[in-house]
């Protein structure tokens, strides 16, 4: 089991350890550990496939200081959310529903079917008369 200052230095190895001026009065904290200045990495280098207001969402709700750190509503209002930065929902006459599933099926079955016959070789029919 990992101990909490071992969790903590993974975080610090990731997003860097907090200074004074990023973080005032955190070594004012009750149970303040001091660790190894790390210049952590930047989240576009640890997720290179977000967008620009994914990494903006991310980082505001990782920031190391709780006064800093983005609240629910901040996170709401943020751009990734913005109805503007994403598609559209699909109108509902053009969302999948059971008839057409069942339908697309069927219909798959049958194509099945015929490609089966027609490969099936032609064959001499026996006469037991």
């Amino acid at each position: 089991m990992e101990t909490e200052l071992a969790q903590l230095q993974r975080i610090f190895s990731v997003l860097g350890t907090p200074s004074a001026s990023e973080w005032p009065h955190a070594s004012s904290l009750r149970q303040f550990v001091s660790f190894r200045p790390q210049a952590g990495t930047a989240l576009s280098v640890l997720f290179p496939a977000l967008p620009e207001d994914a990494l903006e969402l991310l980082g505001g709700l990782l920031q190391l200081n709780p006064a800093k750190r983005w609240t629910a509503s901040e996170a709401l209002a943020c751009k990734y959310f913005s109805p503007a930065a994403r598609p559209s929902a699909t109108p509902l006459d053009k969302l999948p529903n059971l008839k057409t599933v069942l339908e697309g099926k069927l219909k798959a079955e049958q194509a099945a079917a015929q490609q089966a016959q027609a490969a099936r070789p032609a064959g001499k029919r026996l006469n037991y008369d």
